[in-house]
């Protein structure tokens, strides 16, 4: 079979779930799919559902962690087992529309796109379906770009559960997703802004695919991975990561491109500020003090500090905090 699609998925403890999700993905109408999951050492009996579905449907590869690599390790693992012409991902305790595969696959057809985005719909605890529906609906490389780095959950293009990528664009390129046991969050974040920004490099104009359905549902749970533990040190560590990746790979010879990316890039530490003052006014400033861990997030700060005043409407004490900072 030529394998279209593969959709990966890394799966942990989701015994009550994982029978659902798996349903949804099987009952795609684009039936040229392969399922990858790899199992990071669960512990409630989530293997055995995994392997019995399995055996009943060959479309379902199954990957086992000898070690528990976390999320981002486990995609990696799926990337490097797909077969496919396109990749996405699922959470192991979402759930998909059935034509979500097929739609994008002849979106990114259609119009010859790298990545190829929907709408998708929030279920919360009660069970209740509710659609996030973006106003903007055309999308170019540039604009992801930025968006992934304001990471702004009310924007389609933080997540990587909602799109399909070519493999191939991403083997090119050697994208990855960052390890989870060394930086603990944003390794979604960090995955979309390496593909925008290596496909902003090439065209800051391409158009993104974009299907103006809700295809995908992200399920919140209290204890699920979907919850993202924004805190002040998590940020701090994933905006330095992003920072690096600027520097390191000369950041794209586009000025506009580049304004867009700095100007999301401090909204980011911004976000990082709020939620340590929301705590405690005092962890704020030692969050700020302690920026000196994060090289490359500082030599960026400096580096566009007048580009920053002129933009961000930031707090003036957090200004002064900073400047006092980074000297």
């Amino acid at each position: 079979m030529n394998i279209k699609v593969s959709i990966i998925m890394p799966v942990y403890n989701a015994k009550n779930y994982i029978g659902r999700c798996l349903e949804s993905l099987l009952s795609q109408t684009l039936k040229e799919i392969e399922v990858i999951c790899v199992l990071d050492c669960p512990t409630d009996g989530t293997d055995i559902v995994v392997d019995s579905y399995a055996t009943k449907d060959p479309r379902i590869k199954v990957i086992k962690n000898k070690n528990n690599l976390h999320i981002g390790e486990s995609r990696n693992r799926g990337l490097a087992a797909a077969q496919g012409e396109y990749v996405g991902f699922s959470d192991h305790d979402d759930y998909s529309e059935p034509t979500l595969y097929e739609t994008l696959y002849n979106e990114v057809k259609r119009t010859g796109a790298h990545v190829a985005m929907c709408e998708r719909g929030h279920v919360n605890n009660k069970g209740e379906r509710i659609e996030i529906i973006d106003k903007d609906h055309h999308y170019t490389t540039r604009k992801c770009l930025a968006n992934v780095i304001r990471n702004k959950p009310s924007l389609n293009t933080v997540f990587i559960w909602n799109k399909i990528y070519d493999r191939q664009f991403l083997i090119d390129n050697n994208i990855k997703f960052t390890d989870n046991r060394v930086i603990p969050a944003g390794e979604d974040i960090i995955f979309n802004f390496n593909i925008f920004r290596r496909l902003a490099e090439k065209n800051c104009d391409e158009v993104v695919a974009y299907v103006p359905q809700v295809l995908y549902w992200h399920v919140f749970y209290e204890n699920n991975t979907s919850n993202f533990n924004r805190t002040t040190e998590n940020l701090c560590q994933y905006t330095n990561e992003i920072a690096k990746q600027m520097q390191d790979n000369d950041f794209c010879q586009s000025e506009s491109v580049q304004e867009d990316a700095y100007i999301g890039f401090l909204s980011v530490l911004s976000s990082a500020l709020f939620y340590a003052c929301k705590e405690n006014k005092l962890n704020a400033i030692r969050i700020v003090r302690n920026l000196k861990q994060y090289p490359y997030l500082l030599q960026t700060i400096k580096k566009n500090w007048v580009l920053y005043n002129k933009n961000m409407s930031i707090n003036k004490n957090f200004i002064a905090l900073l400047i006092k900072v980074i000297g």
